[in-house]
């Protein structure tokens, strides 16, 4: 964007924010609404990632899949080849 063009959009900007304040409400609500969607979607990736490597990786647990209700889940590091 050319400084001409980012000058013209910030003139415009403050136009709509200084004399419209239902459509300032309005920016600043759809504003907020976009940070914390965006807040929320960073915590989620987050929470998941650190599941993935605390029982994934360091953990070696393994969460069992749909339709293998009936075995149970291990942990395969204490796995044992002769059970007394």
């Amino acid at each position: 964007m050319s400084p001409s063009g980012a000058r013209r959009l910030r003139v415009r900007l403050a136009k709509i924010f200084r004399h419209r304040s239902g459509l300032r409400l309005l920016l600043l609500s759809a504003l907020v609404g976009v940070v914390s969607g965006c807040g929320a979607l960073v915590f989620y990736y987050a929470t998941n990632a650190v599941d993935h490597l605390m029982l994934g990786r360091l953990g070696h647990y393994h969460l069992p899949v749909e339709g293998e209700a009936g075995r149970i889940a291990t942990i395969s590091s204490l796995s044992m080849d002769v059970r007394w």
